[in-house]
Parts: C-alpha cells; sequence; structure tokens
C-alpha cells in the first residue's frame, strides 16, 4: 500500500468516527428533548389552565405553567449545551491530532 493509500484510509476511518460521534450526540440531545416533552405535558396535566371556571384562576394556572416551563426548557437546553461543550472540546483534542498523526505514521 502506498503512502498516498494508508493516508487517505486513516482519513476516511476519522471521518467514520465523526459521523459516529456526530450520531451519537444526536442521540444523547434527542433523549434529552424527549425528557423535556414528557415534563412539559406533566407540568400542562398539573396545571391544567383550562381546568378551571373562573378567569382569574385560569390566568394563575397559566402564569404557574408558564414559570415552571421555563425552568424546564431552561435546564433542558443547559444540558444541551453542555453535552455539545464536552464533545467539541474532544473533537478539537481529535483534529488537532489526526491528521499529523495519519501523515507520520504513514511516512516510510
Amino acid at each position: 500500500m502506498s503512502v498516498n493509500e494508508a493516508i487517505r484510509d486513516d482519513l476516511v476511518e476519522h471521518d467514520l468516527d465523526l459521523r459516529r460521534l456526530d450520531g451519537d450526540v444526536r442521540n444523547q440531545i434527542d433523549r434529552r428533548y424527549d425528557e423535556l416533552d414528557r415534563q412539559l405535558k406533566e407540568l400542562l396535566i398539573r396545571h391544567d389552565p383550562h381546568g378551571a371556571v373562573r378567569k382569574r384562576t385560569r390566568e394563575k394556572r397559566l402564569r404557574e405553567f408558564q414559570a415552571d416551563a421555563r425552568k424546564a426548557i431552561s435546564a433542558a437546553n443547559k444540558d444541551a449545551n453542555a453535552i455539545l461543550r464536552k464533545t467539541l472540546r474532544e473533537v478539537a483534542r481529535l483534529e488537532s491530532t489526526a491528521v499529523i498523526d495519519s501523515i507520520v505514521e504513514s511516512l516510510p
């Protein structure tokens, strides 16, 4: 196998690793937002603004729902950002060495 072929194979392998990492991150974030979806549904059932007859009570329930929903959404976004920050640090580390290592290891 020539040096060019070895380098190409290493880079293709690296690209596949990045694609796997991308899929893993997407799955983690999807799971977190699925959890958020369940939380929002539970909050809506708990607060049920349309379950009250009096307008003042409906408005109070709606405000409570909105406050709790904001907290849940904020927590989910914070978790997703933490996942992305961790992954980006890992990608930066991998990218900084992948090409150089591939070339150095393939040289005769």
